[in-house]
């Protein structure tokens, strides 16, 4: 979801999603044009930007080994690895415990706050009821089915297609964090899920372009999504700065 006027939101609450999201459609691009060792050094920047970005970069790169196997896409995973092993290790030593870059987000993002072991947060949001959280339970479940639409389609895709495997990374990327995330953390869903633009543009957007040309209500639709789109933007801050709070582990 490419809002546009974005930066009302981050004005309420400024936090590091395009910073982690940035390098990653960059690797993208040169995995996509088949440049292996940029696109590997520019992954490794991704997981240390943002831990978010973890299971996107891990799916982008077998993506990328799916489309091209050869020394330079091996080296790759050794070039995107490198950043967040030295400072895994470092920090290791100074913290002195091995896993000190995951205890925090295993107790406060992963952990279930109720008996079900997976889709905490999703479930959550509808259990604990209220507009608010119903609200964000149906916004959640949306991302949800537009990764799961991307996974079908990309699918069933030829695998001679080289967007195929890339579209497959981020829906599949997506649905995890859908399944993994728990109440607390669960609108991080929305915020990513704004990933599955491309995949949507890649396989959808001709399609829409063509009603558009030919369907005069498809015009219409579309000035209607987007001024939704516009008026999210106050929504969310609105959101942010006077209903979310935040709940320390």
């Amino acid at each position: 979801m490419l809002w546009p006027m974005v930066g009302v939101t981050y004005v309420a609450y400024p936090i590091a999603d395009m910073f982690g999201m940035a390098p990653l459609l960059i690797a993208i691009w040169f995995l996509k044009n088949q440049q292996s060792l940029p696109g590997g050094l520019v992954l490794g920047l991704t997981l240390i930007c943002h831990k978010a970005m973890w299971p996107f970069a891990i799916l982008v790169i077998l993506a990328h080994l799916m489309t091209k196997r050869d020394s330079a896409s091996l080296g790759a995973i050794g070039v995107m690895l490198i950043p967040l092993a030295i400072i895994w290790i470092l920090g290791a030593v100074h913290h002195d415990s091995t896993f000190w870059l995951l205890s925090s987000n295993i107790d406060f993002e992963f952990q279930s706050t109720n008996a079900l072991p997976i889709f905490d947060g999703l479930l959550r949001s509808f259990i604990r009821g209220g507009v608010t959280e119903i609200g964000k339970g149906l916004m959640v479940s949306g991302v949800a089915l537009l990764a799961i639409a991307v996974v079908v389609r990309s699918w069933r895709a030829p695998n001679d297609d080289d967007r195929k495997w890339y579209a497959l990374a981020i829906g599949v990327a997506i649905l995890s964090l859908v399944s993994l995330l728990n109440k607390r953390e669960v609108w991080a869903i929305v915020r990513f899920g704004r990933l599955l633009a491309i995949p949507l543009a890649w396989y959808y957007g001709p399609l829409v372009l063509e009603n558009i040309n030919s369907l005069p209500m498809a015009r219409l639709g579309l000035i209607g999504v987007l001024s939704l789109l516009v008026v999210s933007q106050f929504a969310f801050s609105y959101y942010i700065s006077h209903i979310w709070v935040y709940e320390p582990i």
